[in-house]
């Protein structure tokens, strides 16, 4: 019997690991997400700052259909 309790209380243990590690999946997967967004927000600041003072010299050029037909 005492077996058997303790299988019953290592499945419950585990259960409870993987609930819990969801849920601490989520927090950490939110916290990451919110450290990614503010880089890229920095970066987006930093090339349209750098393209308007000169630094990057961006050229967008059309390529069209002639382009892209080989």
């Amino acid at each position: 019997m005492s077996e058997m309790v303790n299988i019953i209380f290592t499945i419950i243990a585990a259960g409870l690991v993987l609930l819990a590690g969801v849920f601490i999946l989520r927090f950490v997967i939110r916290l990451a997400w919110k450290f990614v967004r503010t880089a890229l927000i920095i970066l987006s600041v930093i090339i349209i700052a750098g393209y308007f003072f000169g630094i990057f010299d961006i050229a967008i050029q059309e390529i069209g259909i002639k382009g892209l037909l080989p």
